[in-house]
C-alpha cells in the first residue's frame, strides 16, 4: 500500500477511471433525469429506456489562480 512503503498518496481524479485511466463523463437524461458514469454516449437511458436523451455534463471550471 501507498501508506506503508513511505510514498505520499495522490488523490484520486473522479473524471479518470483508475483501472484503464481512460477519461469518463457523466450523462444525464433530459427525460428521467437519471445519471450515468461511461466512456461513451450511452444510445438509450438505462432507466426509463428512451433514445436520444443522454447528454453530456460538463465539470465545472476549476478556480483560475491569479494575483490578489
Amino acid at each position: 500500500m501507498a501508506g506503508e512503503s513511505g510514498e505520499a498518496s495522490t488523490p484520486r481524479n473522479p473524471e479518470v477511471n483508475s483501472i484503464w485511466r481512460c477519461p469518463m463523463g457523466v450523462f444525464t437524461c433530459e427525460k428521467c433525469g437519471e445519471k450515468v458514469d461511461t466512456r461513451c454516449k450511452p444510445k438509450k437511458c438505462p432507466a426509463c429506456s428512451e433514445s436520444g436523451t443522454m447528454c453530456k455534463v460538463e465539470a465545472p471550471a476549476p478556480p483560475k489562480k491569479g494575483k490578489k
